[in-house]
């Protein structure tokens, strides 16, 4: 029954995550006025929630929607990602988006590495 129960909040927690992602979409793209999208290697080996592009800058999101804040691992396995990934070299602004707030250790290393921190609402964190 345990097994069960948790498998249902998974698909549940699975689900709401989808439609927060969707639902920011919609809010980022009507505030940077650029269409986002989900992306992904042709190889699979590297995925962000939301890419698009203005102008020659690559606006890059990763959401995290979650009942716990950003870490300092967070943040270093997003840049990683930027870095591995065919933006690398490219003009970009880079956000991660969360839910539940920052860590102190985050938010310096985001400002650190030009990551903007926004919470739920959109607001930029400094």
């Amino acid at each position: 029954m345990f097994s069960e129960l948790h498998e249902k909040y998974v698909k549940a927690s699975t689900e709401l995550g989808k439609a927060k992602e969707y639902e920011f979409k919609v809010k980022l793209e009507t505030k940077f006025t650029v269409p986002l999208n989900q992306y992904m290697t042709s190889d699979g080996q590297i995925e962000f929630d939301l890419v698009g592009k203005k102008k020659d800058v690559a606006y890059i999101v990763e959401i995290k929607w979650r009942n716990k804040p950003v870490n300092i691992k967070d943040i270093l396995t997003f840049h990683t990602k930027v870095q591995k990934s065919d933006f690398e070299s490219q003009k970009k602004r880079l956000f991660v988006l969360s839910k539940s707030g920052f860590d102190k250790k985050a938010i310096e290393l985001a400002k650190k590495q030009n990551i903007i921190c926004l919470d739920a609402e959109m607001n930029e964190i400094s």
